[in-house]
């Protein structure tokens, strides 16, 4: 998060690690509800915040994109 903060502040984004984090987060959550979508799921707000937090599910979104 700070290598993310500190390209970000060269790049004119006055940004810190913890805005970062929030905003990667907020996007992970956004993936996990919609991937829930596709399984009929209805996740509330923490169920949501306890997956896209999880290692492996940030994992496998990653292998996902690659």
């Amino acid at each position: 998060y700070h290598q993310v903060a500190e390209a970000m502040n060269k790049k004119g984004f006055k940004m810190n690690h913890s805005t970062v984090r929030n905003i990667y987060i907020s996007a992970m959550m956004k993936i996990a509800k919609e991937v829930s979508g596709l399984y009929d799921l209805n996740h509330n707000e923490k169920d949501l915040k306890e997956i896209a937090i999880n290692p492996s599910f940030q994992s496998a979104v990653s292998d996902f994109m690659k």
